[in-house]
């Protein structure tokens, strides 16, 4: 089942409200699914995103592993992104961002495909 209407509707449920940021919601992926082969979360947004007029922060949902649906939110601002592209993994030729946050213990929520191994868990937004 897709992640993102279940995503949307948890973040509903706790009364937060993006404005006109953008909202993107990862699976988590188990290791058979994972590339690294280690638990992780998958997101793929054109730099337009990024990049949006008046546009302050990206919201990621990573999906959790519990029993009840739950997701880990953070909200990256799109400034970050844009003075991190470098280290990130930023598909220059498709330009798009694709990044593969860890969601395993010890380094949950870095970025593990770019060069820069960048953390993303100052970001995570308490609910």
């Amino acid at each position: 089942m897709n992640a993102r209407p279940r995503g949307l509707a948890w973040l509903a449920e706790r009364g937060f409200s993006t404005g006109a940021d953008p909202v993107s919601v990862s699976k988590l992926y188990r290791p058979k699914e994972s590339w690294t082969s280690a638990r992780a979360w998958w997101f793929e947004f054109p730099e337009s995103i990024v990049r949006g007029a008046g546009l302050r922060s990206i919201h990621l949902l990573c999906e959790a592993e519990t029993a009840t649906p739950g997701f880990y939110h953070l909200q990256v601002p799109t400034r970050f992104l844009e003075e991190h592209k470098v280290a990130v993994g930023y598909r220059a030729a498709e330009d798009k961002y694709s990044l593969f946050l860890s969601a395993e213990s010890e380094n949950r929520f870095q970025e593990v495909r770019g060069p820069g191994l960048i953390e993303f868990a100052r970001f995570l937004v308490e609910h």
